[in-house]
């Protein structure tokens, strides 16, 4: 009685095949990639400025201006290639005494901004509220946010609901969905609330 064996085989497996996707959207739809805060940022604003219940910005009620370290909204014609976009306030937003959004920022509806307070080339949800005295600069604030009185925010994502308190710091960090940072706490280079990676925004 003889046995065999089945001989065994010389060549190896080929190597996975990398797969490629593509995601094809509708003209009137608007896909992208935000792997990156800044990424995130420029794509809110194309987005949301898209939005036909924006209007363009001058100054309006409460001594309030469009205007801030960038300089005036450009008053009429069409802007130059090199030329910021102007800001864009919804009719509905209320606007404090001296108030200031820069070019290149999108206040949606319902956002109350108090006195004295600063907004430059960031990106407001519908609900916001900016303390007096508050600055914010290059941010992603979700709706219903709120950003205390003389809070400073600058380079970073407050998502839908979360809170930063007066005199609070927060720096190139992402504060999650209801999540808080208290009165007078810095915030730098952090994530609070919720599993957050940056592509995943």
């Amino acid at each position: 009685m003889t046995s065999t064996t089945a001989p065994a085989s010389s060549a190896a497996a080929p190597p996975p095949r990398p797969v490629c996707q593509a995601h094809l959207a509708p003209r009137s739809r608007v896909c992208g990639r935000a792997s990156t805060v800044q990424a995130y940022l420029e794509l809110n604003r194309d987005v949301a400025a898209a939005d036909a219940g924006l209007r363009e910005g001058g100054g309006r009620g409460g001594g309030a201006s469009a205007a801030g370290a960038d300089g005036p909204a450009p008053a009429g014609g069409p802007p130059s290639a090199s030329a910021p976009p102007p800001a864009s306030i919804h009719p509905s937003t209320s606007l404090g005494a001296k108030a200031a959004v820069s070019l290149a920022s999108i206040v949606g509806p319902d956002c109350v901004l108090g006195d004295r307070c600063s907004v430059k080339k960031s990106v407001l949800g519908s609900g916001v509220t900016v303390g007096k005295g508050a600055k914010v600069a290059n941010c992603v604030l979700g709706a219903g946010a709120v950003v205390g009185e003389n809070a400073a925010i600058q380079n970073s994502v407050i998502c839908a609901g979360g809170r930063v308190g007066s005199r609070a710091v927060v720096r190139d960090a992402r504060v999650g969905p209801g999540a808080e940072v208290g009165e007078g706490d810095e915030l730098v280079e952090e994530t609070v609330g919720g599993d957050l990676a940056v592509g995943s925004l």
